[in-house]
């Protein structure tokens, strides 16, 4: 199956955008796929029971567990490393995917062969840093003049993705943040581009009455390198 679709998600954040996520994938995905979810242990009750009960509700899921919380980027290389598909797909599970979203982002992936990868479009939190709006091939592609690209719904090629992190493997090490630095960095190794695609608006739940307040203001710390904690043990110093 040539578009077969191997979607990876970290579930960290709440059960009820989890359930979201999960729930739209189901919904919305118009290709052949499998859902993996990375259980990096969220701190919240229920977290257990929810991705339990969506894995026996929802098709294609598969769950991965190593017992701990390995940080967002070694959960997607671990999920990649197990999936079937010819294309791989980062999902955060703070992301609503709309209908058709799948087979649009991949049409557009084969008609433009020099992007490594395609980024959905978000309803809010746009990138502020100039970008242009550019046509290839029948597609409008938008194009960040800073290069980066946010990571919330991303589609790889497999073949290029594997060649390409074989190639210039990263530093995993770490709970949050830098896959656009990374892979900004390999498209310019390889001579690849990467857009995002405004056919497809993902809704995104991050800073909603449905996240962890405190969650998101430790991402921006960990981001901007004013913290090495894991989430727990900083919300801990946080209130004391």
């Amino acid at each position: 199956m040539d578009d077969f679709l191997s979607i990876v998600t970290a579930v960290y954040d709440t059960p009820p955008l989890t359930d979201l996520c999960l729930n739209a994938v189901a919904k919305n995905t118009d290709v052949p796929y499998e859902h993996i979810l990375v259980y990096n242990h969220p701190p919240y009750p229920n977290s257990w029971e929810t991705v339990e009960r969506l894995s026996k509700e929802l098709p294609n899921i598969k769950i991965i567990d190593s017992g701990e919380n390995v940080g967002v980027n070694k959960a997607y290389f671990s999920g990649f490393a197990e999936a079937k598909g010819n294309w791989f797909c980062k999902l955060d599970n703070d992301t609503i995917v709309p209908p058709k979203w799948a087979s649009k982002m991949i049409k557009a992936l084969k008609d433009v062969p020099d992007l490594f990868y395609l980024s959905s479009d978000l309803d809010k939190d746009r990138q502020k840093w100039a970008s242009e709006i550019v046509g290839e091939n029948g597609h409008r592609l938008e194009i960040m003049l800073e290069g980066k690209v946010t990571f919330s719904c991303v589609i790889w090629p497999r073949d290029k993705w594997e060649l390409a992190v074989k190639a210039f493997p990263q530093e995993l090490n770490v709970y949050y943040g830098n896959q656009e630095e990374y892979f900004l960095g390999l498209c310019n190794q390889m001579g690849w581009k990467a857009a995002h695609y405004p056919e497809v608006v993902c809704k995104h739940l991050a800073r909603t009455e449905l996240t962890d307040g405190d969650y998101g203001d430790w991402k921006l710390c960990y981001d901007n390198k004013q913290t090495e904690l894991p989430f727990e043990e900083w919300r801990r110093q946080r209130y004391g």
